[in-house]
């Protein structure tokens, strides 16, 4: 076992949105183009693609998109944009509505013109955050179990924006025009993108919930309104239930432990022998497994009846036993269902001391 290892929820909120204007007109185009270039926010660019970026402290990055339609989209950091310092592993908790409202239009108007107020933008995509703190860097033997503990069925999986890529700090499934989840190693991204000086020496692993177009155009009608504010102000208040709900969805209960720790358990616990062989030969499957398809097809070698399926599933919940099993030298872990539910239970404790 590692009883040092600990897990905490650090900070739950937003950490960037997307707001765009379609279909631009081709004068709009290359008038943004123009005062973009003339303001030297010129960064890179591709084919279809112009990307802009602005002040650290602004918290804003731009890109002008040519193709069948010209888009004119904006990706903000709000804490950045708020608070004016570049802090790339803060995420929005909280905020007074008007005042967000007036920082990102004033942004808005700055660098594209009072024709470009925020009115004219659409709301496009939101990410919902939740940052575990580690108190040892396992950070990416999680990222590990998470990709071969997903049971989500969705057809078009990314990893690291490309399905042949795998990447150990990075893990990424969905389709963006419905939402994406991922997960990554917040303090291997900093360092690599210089916003680190050097590795504190604990894990911080960040689980993003990412709701794209479609899912945005289902929250307009279900609260009736349309303004880039409101639709933040939801998914910043529901952020916690949203990624708490995914993770109940999509990954089995119970904590992580390597084959020999769980087999340990379980000679100890069940006293069936037919059982126990069973339950034995089901993580034996998970273990050498690469990704959840690949699980569920070796459990379907083991067997097919759904009563002796039921009876493994069963005794590991009993035990708290996570399927999917730890592959390098940890022993233990804490399942992503545990880190959540200890959240939860923290927040009940808190609010009755406060009562």
């Amino acid at each position: 076992m590692n009883p040092k290892i600990t897990s905490r929820i650090h900070q739950i909120g937003i950490h960037t949105f997307e707001c765009k204007i379609d279909h631009l007109k081709k004068y709009e185009f290359e008038y943004l183009r123009s005062v973009l270039y003339d303001r030297k926010n010129y960064l890179q660019s591709t084919k279809y693609t112009n990307v802009y970026i602005t002040e650290p402290q602004k918290g804003i990055r731009i890109k002008l998109t040519k193709g069948r339609f010209h888009e004119l989209i904006v990706i903000v950091n709000p804490w950045i944009l708020l608070h004016g310092t570049p802090d790339y592993s803060k995420i929005m908790i909280s905020f007074e509505q008007q005042e967000f409202e007036n920082a990102l239009d004033s942004a808005l108007r700055y660098y594209f013109g009072n024709n470009y107020g925020l009115e004219r933008f659409r709301l496009s995509r939101a990410d919902c955050t939740c940052d575990i703190y580690l108190s040892e860097n396992v950070t990416r033997e999680y990222i590990d179990l998470i990709r071969r503990s997903n049971k989500s069925r969705q057809k078009r999986i990314c990893y690291s924006g490309d399905v042949k890529l795998y990447d150990p700090f990075f893990y990424k499934i969905g389709d963006p025009d419905f939402y994406t989840f991922s997960a990554y190693d917040k303090i291997y991204d900093l360092i690599n993108r210089m916003h680190l000086p050097e590795n504190p020496g604990h894990g911080l692993l960040r689980l993003e919930l990412a709701f794209g177009n479609r899912e945005i155009c289902e929250l307009r009608k279900n609260i009736a309104s349309d303004k880039i504010t409101d639709l933040i102000e939801f998914y910043l208040h529901n952020a916690r239930c949203l990624i708490d709900k995914y993770v109940k969805d999509h990954f089995d209960p119970g904590d992580y432990y390597s084959y020999n720790s769980a087999e340990q358990i379980i000679e100890k616990e069940i006293t069936i022998k037919k059982v126990r062989k069973k339950v034995k030969e089901y993580l034996c499957k998970a273990d050498v497994s690469y990704d959840y398809d690949e699980y569920i097809a070796g459990i379907s070698a083991i067997t097919d009846t759904y009563e002796i399926k039921r009876t493994i599933k069963r005794n590991l919940s009993r035990l708290k036993i996570n399927p999917v099993t730890i592959r390098t030298g940890y022993q233990y872990l804490p399942g992503l269902c545990t880190i959540l539910d200890n959240a939860s239970e923290q927040d009940s404790l808190s609010l009755s001391s406060i009562g």
